[in-house]
């Protein structure tokens, strides 16, 4: 199922999922760090939105300029998604300049409850219940481990979940272009926090 229409509008699923997940990840994100999640969120949010819409009128110039409205239902496709994901890294890379504490406490967490929560919510949608029930088993099992050991076994927690997501999502609908990215993005993370642990 690629879109949902009610009535006589019509809103893509992909679209819809993400949405959700951006307020469902701000809402857990409360719950287990016991605190509001930071502007950087939303930020992050809102850079990725305008990189992967506005890439459209770049790659589509001629159709946006025949049709400028036709920004609201176009994006910049798999070459947007990757000019969004390498603008989110290089805003992560900012943001953790001075402040090197918030890859761990901040936004490694913030980044294993959107990936898992919007798979799980995207499986759904594609009625794979199966896999839409291990992404809640997932999601159960981070934050139980998060809460028991904290910062102690964090880069082995990073990448036994980064390869987990790998592996489910390729064995129900294979890794789409999204998948990979968000995946891409996990690793880029990693290496970024390991990059400033290496320089204290």
């Amino acid at each position: 199922m690629n879109a949902i229409t009610i009535g006589n509008f019509t809103l893509q699923v992909e679209l819809l999922t993400f949405f959700i997940t951006i307020f469902a990840v701000s809402f857990m994100y409360k719950v287990i760090m016991k605190k509001s999640i930071g502007d950087w969120y939303f930020n992050a949010i809102i850079i990725y939105i305008i990189i992967y819409k506005g890439s459209y009128i770049i790659f589509q110039y001629d159709l946006f300029m025949k049709t400028p409205l036709s920004i609201v239902y176009f994006d910049g496709g798999w070459k947007g998604q990757i000019f969004a994901i390498l603008g989110l890294a290089l805003y992560m890379m900012r943001i953790t300049n001075k402040k090197t504490h918030m890859l761990s406490i901040d936004i490694v967490p913030a980044y294993f409850l959107f990936i898992t929560i919007y798979s799980m919510i995207q499986q759904a949608f594609a009625s794979h219940y199966i896999a839409a029930f291990i992404q809640i088993l997932i999601l159960s099992a981070y934050i139980w481990i998060y809460m028991k050991v904290k910062l102690a076994h964090e880069n082995q927690m990073f990448i036994f979940f980064i390869l987990v997501q790998a592996i489910l999502l390729s064995f129900f609908n294979g890794l789409s272009t999204t998948d990979i990215l968000m995946l891409c993005l996990g690793v880029a993370l990693f290496v970024l926090k390991t990059l400033k642990v290496e320089e204290q």
